[in-house]
This record gives structure tokens, sequence and C-alpha cells, in this order.
């Protein structure tokens, strides 16, 4: 879409966009190295209609707790697989070392090789998952173990994020790691077990964290153990005599006991559920453990894991320690079989697992797992065909696929849609993205309106041709830092060509550049890499990362370095008061508890039409200065009926703190409509006048026509619902609206509204025009920058097709010319080298812009860019 003035953006508006997350979360504590997958369908036209055969690539913003700023200086870049996609084609990205169990929202961009961007597609949200779990996750006690004895127990690490997880296993003395203490899990589900063993060399009570680290992120888990002599510390051996006493005479008997401390409790005995249950949110009881603090409450349903969640005595009402225990259950379980199970804990450690009790819940399971066919081993083509074994309950397939670079597909298909169906014979679908060359491995997801059944095994393959880097060591900075503009410096890796550096600063995000080898001083694929990007990072605790690239794709990313700067760190979060839930009125007071060090804080607010309010004010302004008590504000704008979400960002003179957490709330009243699903013209039009008709939306009184031909804009006209032919909100709605579309190819849109305001936005349905469309938009060439005269020629590049071009001039007065002139008036009438002009128009001083708009005997191409001058 062009508009005088404004940057022109060749490619598409709108992209679909999914975002998917891998099938487990991990109650971990946060780290940086959580993982999100994102899809979304490759643009194939250009804003002007025609063809797209200049994609370089995509920007992936992204933010935490709250959309990102889009389009802006912070993203991710992924090089386009092709110049001209073909219609439907997906592409999909990983986004890591983000902050497992936070939610982030997603936003993409696509960009044609000359820089220019497209619009946003709206962002979508989800949540961040680490790539890997360790289980046991409850402190894990050893016992009491006799001095130069030792005992072993067992941990297992599995890869939850597929791709690649290589890592280690740490624990410091009395405490080892025996066995499993590196691992390399290939694909989701691989599992590696991690033996540490205690060996007491005093009596005493030892506890210590095992660390497991991985891809950048690290978990602890909690081990303990009583060294012993022949006793447990603060146990004591007592001997007594027993005295016999009798007509004058006495006889004794020596008695002898041990007194020991607090030991762990024992297991718990299950009463219900059971059996068949009538629920599908029952109520899990069990018998009261004397010495029990704790319990964890663990149940798997059809589905697998569905709750692991530890409850004090008192919680689940049974503090006294007898009696029976009982907690409703937090989740809803999925149809078909399952079981649970109950761990007692105190002071002293956990205590055994109970017996499981199994429970069967009504209705239909989700289906069982697939078998995998094909591809396996070395395989010929970059997009292979995927088969495997139908599953009769089967609805959905989801199909996951990790090539060399980690995440490329993760897309789910009907039964329909993989030809089968009829839950019988082989499924099958051919790639959706061109794999990179190296190992990857492949996994299919069942599900049905039950839900997802279990991930089914893995299937790894091969494609020829030279992967993607491997992972690069970084070096410098670490620790506490001198300057807040420091060298980066890392090994280089040989097959490496380009490197992604990541700084993430004390307000998160400072820098996602990527530069090529001979930037970074390390061409020849040896020696040091080395980088001083000029970043002023904000004081206090960050971290940096690398990711290698090269012709084949994106390797793995580095393992992280934190770093301190010096100074006073930006504030911290806020958290948020009111409002929350349903509310009254329409122009709520917003309060949030303040923050010491914050002297501004901005207010964000989305309500059901999308951006509301996106104001800053400081702490004076919110009733706050001293840094205590409740900020509040009233609402600077009427939000409308329905749902939405508002959050604060804190800021001082030290930058900005991180986002609060969103909270939710609800207007009173009738929220705009939803979307509209559109229906024709599409494809080929035999007429240029065509009639477009639309699905009605029952609560819409109200739909805007966008259509864009192949001169860019056409219509943007607002039609009541009566208009429209569809007043009684059913049926179709039909406008002809006499619109006379160039040549060429065009998109069109609807846009729903009513009086509570306007819905989101139709997907686009495109559209050809027969004939030869506009010619294309003009390149500038002069004037530019400071100019010597106040009359200047302009020059731009000849444009084939154009027999006329519309010179449009801004000086610092605001409109100055606008003048058509054809192709031989400029000089350039055989559609070649340069034209130019010398208007005779005296420009006033000071800074201004100008542009050229192309044209022939079928319409006007699209707006050129714009060129700024000063003039003296």
């Amino acid at each position: 879409m062009s508009w005088r003035g404004g940057s022109t953006h060749r490619l598409i508006r709108v992209l679909a966009f999914v975002v998917t997350v891998g099938s487990v979360l991990l109650a971990a504590v946060p780290a940086l190295a959580g993982i999100l997958d994102t899809s979304w369908t490759a643009p194939t036209t250009s804003a002007d209609g025609s063809p797209l055969t200049d994609l370089a690539s995509y920007r992936v913003y992204y933010g935490l707790s709250t959309p990102p700023s889009c389009p802006g200086t912070s993203y991710l870049q992924f090089a386009s697989s092709t110049p001209s996609p073909a219609p439907g084609q997906t592409v999909t990205a990983r986004l890591t070392g983000l902050s497992t169990g936070s939610l982030y929202y997603v936003a993409v961009t696509a960009v044609d090789t000359n820089g220019n961007e497209s619009a946003c597609i709206t962002p979508l949200s989800a949540v961040a998952r680490i790539d890997f779990s360790v289980s046991p996750t409850a402190t894990v006690n050893f016992g009491s173990v006799a001095i130069g004895g030792l005992a072993d127990q067992t941990f297992t690490v599995q890869n939850t994020g597929g791709g690649t997880v290589s890592g280690t296993a740490s624990v410091p003395a009395p405490f080892s790691v025996v066995s499993g203490g590196s691992f390399n899990l290939v694909g989701v589900g691989a599992t590696q077990a991690v033996t540490v063993r205690f060996s007491p060399t005093v009596a005493a009570t030892a506890s210590a964290s095992v660390t497991f680290t991985a891809n950048g992120a690290s978990l602890t888990r909690v081990v303990t153990g009583l060294g012993v002599s022949s006793a447990p510390p603060g146990a004591a051996t007592l001997v007594a005599s027993v005295t016999f006493t009798a007509n004058g005479a006495s006889l004794t008997r020596v008695v002898t006991g041990l007194g020991v401390s607090s030991a762990p409790p024992g297991a718990a005995t299950l009463v219900a559920p059971s059996g068949s249950i009538a629920t599908a949110t029952p109520t899990f009881s069990w018998n009261a453990v004397a010495l029990a603090t704790q319990y964890l409450l663990w149940v798997d349903d059809s589905s697998g894991g569905r709750l692991r969640t530890t409850y004090t005595a008192a919680q689940v009402g049974c503090a006294t320690g007898i009696g029976t225990c009982s907690m409703v259950s937090s989740a809803t379980l999925n149809p078909g079989t399952g079981q649970w199970w109950v761990v007692t804990s105190n002071a002293s450690g956990s205590g055994p697992w109970s017996n499981g009790l199994t429970f069967t819940v009504a209705g239909t399971p989700p289906p069982t797992a697939a078998t995998l066919v094909a591809p396996s081993g070395s395989i010929a083509s970059r997009t292979p065909t995927f088969s495997w074994n139908a599953v009769a309950s089967a609805t959905q397939y989801m199909l996951w696929v990790d090539d060399s670079s980690g995440g490329r597909i993760r897309t789910t298909y009907t039964g329909a849609q993989a030809g089968c169906a009829s839950g019988a014979g082989a499924c099958s679908m051919v790639s959706s993205a061109t794999l990179n060359p190296g190992a990857g491995q492949w996994w299919i997801v069942t599900s049905s309106a039950s839900g997802s059944g279990p991930w089914s095994s893995g299937m790894t393959f091969t494609v020829a041709g030279t992967p993607p880097p491997p992972a690069a060591t970084i070096v410098a900075p670490s620790g506490s830092l001198a300057s807040a503009t420091p060298t980066f410096t890392w090994n280089a890796v040989g097959s490496a060509t380009a490197y992604m550096l990541w700084v993430d600063d004390s307000s998160g995000g400072r820098s996602r550049a990527t530069y090529t080898a001979a930037q970074a001083g390390c061409g020849s694929g040896t020696g040091t890499c080395s980088l001083a990007p000029g970043l002023v990072l904000n004081p206090g605790a960050g971290q940096w990362w690398v990711v290698t690239s090269n012709t084949s794709g994106s390797g793995p990313w580095s393992n992280g370095l934190t770093f301190t700067v010096a100074g006073t760190p930006p504030p911290t979060a806020a958290t948020l008061v009111a409002p929350s839930g349903s509310i009254a009125s329409r122009t709520p007071t917003f309060s949030w508890n303040a923050v010491a060090s914050a002297t501004q804080y901005m207010l964000w607010v989305d309500d059901s039409s999308g951006g509301r309010i996106r104001t800053t004010y400081t702490g004076a302004q919110a009733g706050c200065a001293s840094g205590a008590g409740a900020c509040s504000m009233v609402s600077s704008a009427t939000l409308n009926p329905g749902a939405g979400q508002w959050w604060i960002v804190t800021s001082s003179a030290s930058g900005s703190g991180p986002w609060s957490s969103g909270m939710t709330f609800t207007v009173a009243g009738t929220p705009p409509p939803p979307a509209a699903t559109i229906v024709a013209p599409s494809g080929s039009l035999a007429s240029a006048t065509p009639t477009f008709t639309w699905n009605a939306v029952g609560s819409a009184t109200a739909y805007m026509l966008w259509v864009d031909d192949s001169s860019g804009g056409r219509s943007r006209a607002t039609y009541t619902a009566a208009q429209a032919g569809c007043g009684s909100g059913t049926g179709t709605c039909s406008l002809a609206p006499g619109l006379v579309l160039n040549p060429g190819a065009g998109q069109w849109w609807v846009v729903t509204s009513n009086t509570s305001g306007s819905g989101p936005w139709s997907n686009g349905l495109t559209f050809t025009v027969a004939g030869t469309p506009p010619p294309p938009a003009a390149t500038l060439v002069a004037p530019s920058g400071s100019i010597a005269t106040r009359t200047p020629t302009f020059s731009w590049n000849a444009v084939a097709s154009a027999t006329q071009y519309l010179l449009w001039v801004d000086d610092s007065s605001g409109g100055r010319l606008r003048t058509t002139y054809t192709a031989a008036q400029v000089g350039c009438a055989s559609g070649t080298g340069t034209c130019s002009i010398a208007p005779g128009v005296v420009l006033n001083p000071g800074a201004g812009q100008w542009w050229v708009v192309t044209s022939n005997a079928s319409g006007s191409g699209p707006w050129s860019s714009g060129m700024t001058f000063t003039a003296p």
C-alpha cells in the first residue's frame, strides 16, 4: 500500500500467521533458553498486485508479555528460501534464548531485495518453553549413609523441544556425578539417565544442588543425605538397667536403645478416585501421614502428564497428620484411562511414592500414537513426502519436523488433507518447507475432539549437502564490566560465514544484529571473532549469545555469558491492581503499586478493538512520585465493550524496566463484530467491474470494502449491512460498487463494524484482471541532501512501460509542485536511461521531499520511495 509522503511497502500487507508451541511447558526457574516455534504463510504478490519475485527475508519481532514495536529496530531476520514463494508455502522459525514460562507476542514482516518492508501481521502470543526437563523434580533424599560408604540415585534428562540438546550435569562434594554427566539428546522424547552418588566423609547432613546445563539454560535439583558413623547426628545411644527387687534381693538387666532425629515421612495410602468416575474434575483423597508437611499430587490422564502440584498439609486439610487429605482437581482430565500418585515430604526430605490408583473418565479418549513410515535415513530430496500409518480415531495430525537447523515444520493437517480421512491406510504430506542439509528428525502427534494423543516415536533422516555450522564458543565479555560499550569476542567456526550477535542488557533486548565473518575479523574461519558494535549497555545484569550461519541455514545458539554493567539498573516490574474482571465503566481508573526507583510509567491498554492507550506518565502525574504506595491514572480513552488487557512498563534515567504481567478486564456491552469470510472475486476475472461477496456477520451493521488493484489503492468505502443486502445478519452480502479495476493482480478485504467499533480484517482474496498492468514504481536519483540551488533539476531512472510521470514536490512550505509530464517531455521516451526535468519552480529554504508516480494507458503505478533534500 502506498501513500504520498510515506514509505512504499511493496509486499502484501497481510501474512497468515500461526504460533505453535511444543507439547510440554515446564514449571522451572525462568532461564534465557526458552524456545518458541513460529510459522506463517509466505506472501506471493506485491502491493501493486504483481507476482512477488524479489522476496529476500522476513523480520520477526517479538515482545515479552506485550506486542512488540513493529516495524521497529529490534528484530530477528530470516532469509527467504526463494524470491518467489509458491502459494500456501509455510515458513517456520524458532525463537530461542527466551525466558521460559513467559508470554511472548510475535509479529512478522517481509522484506524485498531493495530493503522495502511490508506492514506487520497482527501479533499473536504463546508461552516460551524450555527444551529439556529433569525428573524427578522434588528433593532427592539419599537417606543415612555410613562415612566411607556410598549411595546412588538416578535422574532422567529428557529432550522436550526437538533438535539436539547437549549439556552436562554437575554437583559439589560430597556428591558426585558417576555416569551420564555429559548428554547429547537428539529429538523430542530422547532421554538419558544421570547417576549421582553420595559419599559422606563426616557425620553431618549434606545438601547440594545438581545443576543440569544445556543449550544455554540450567535446571537444578536439590539432593540431600545424612552422613553417619554408628548413629545419625543428633541421635544418642541410651543404656540403662532394669532393677527387680523382691524379699530384700535385687536382680538387674541391661536395656539399650537408639534415639534418632526426625526422618522423612512414610508413603501415603490413596483412597479415591479409582475405577470409572463421573466427573472430569474429581476430588483426590488419601490418608494423612503423621510426619508429612507436604504432599505432591501427580496425575496422568489419557494424554499423559496432567497435574504435578505440591500442597501443604494445611491446604489439603490434614495439618494434624491424621484423618483424610483431599484436593479438588485443578485441571480437567481427558476422557480415557489414567493413574495418580502422592509423594509425601517434610523438612528431612521426600518419602516414597504411594502405590498408584487407576481411573477411567467417561467419554472417547484421544487417539493413540501414529507409526511413522518415511522419510528415514539418507534422502535425495529436500522437500520429501512424509508418510505414516493412519490412526482410526484421529481426525488431525500435527507434523513436526526438525532439520539440521532445528525447528522447520510444525503444521497440523486434517485426516482428509493427509489422505487418510477413513482412519485406515497411509497418511502422507509433501514437505511444506525446504529442509536444510544435514541430520534431522520428525514426529507425528495425533488428535481428535477429545484432545491430543501421545507423540509418535521419532524417525531420523539425513539431507545431502553441507549442513549449517555448529555452535560458537563465546569468550568475552563476562562478569563485571569496566565499560558499558564492550567488545564481544568468540572463537571462529570454520564453516560459518555470518554470526548473529544477540545482547540482552538489564532492560531486556539491546541488539540482534548479524555480521559477516569478515566484519567480525574471522573470515578465515579460524582464530577469534571480535566486534565492537558501539552498544551502550544499561547498568545491571545482562547476557549475550552468538548464532552461527552459512548458506545452508542457521546453526544452534552458543551458550550464554552473563555480565554486569556498573551503575543503577532500570527499575523492576510493576504489580498491577485494577481494573480486573468485569468493569462497569468504560473510562476506568488504572492503578498499580509504585516501584521505588521508577520515575515514569508507560500505561499500555488494549481493549476489544486492539490498541487503545500507549501513554507515559511521570510518577508525579500518577500520584506516586515518592516511589511508594499506589499509582493511578483515569483512562484517557473510552474503552470499547468486550475483553481487553493492560500492562505497565517502568522506567528511570537508567532505562526501561520489564513489562508487568498483564491484567485482563471485560467492559460491559456488545463488542465489535468478528471478522468476515469473503467469497468472491478470486483468481482470473472476466470483468474489470466485479461484484464483491462475503458471508454476513450477525452483529455487523456496516462493512468497509477495501480493494487494491494493480495500481495500489482503488477503494476504501464503508457500506451499511442493508446496502450490502445482508441487513438481517445472515446469508451473503453483495456489492457491485462499479469500480473499474486496472489490469493486473490485486487483492481485497472486508472490515466489519458496529456501534461498538471495528472488528478485525478478513483474510484477503487475490484476483487478476486481464490486460497490460500499469507500470512499476520509479527509482529517484536527485536532488538529495543539501542542495546548492533553489531551482534544482529532478532526475530518476526511466520505467520501460511508463508513458507519463507525475512529479510531486513538497518543500518546507508543504505542497510546491504536482505536475504530470510525458516521457518525451522528461527525455526518456525510449523507456530507458534517465528522466529529468528542471521545472523552474523556486523552492522555499529548508527541508523538503519529492516523489514520482508512473502511469500509462492502463493507469497509475505505485508511488516511488521519497527522497529528501534541504534547500539553501
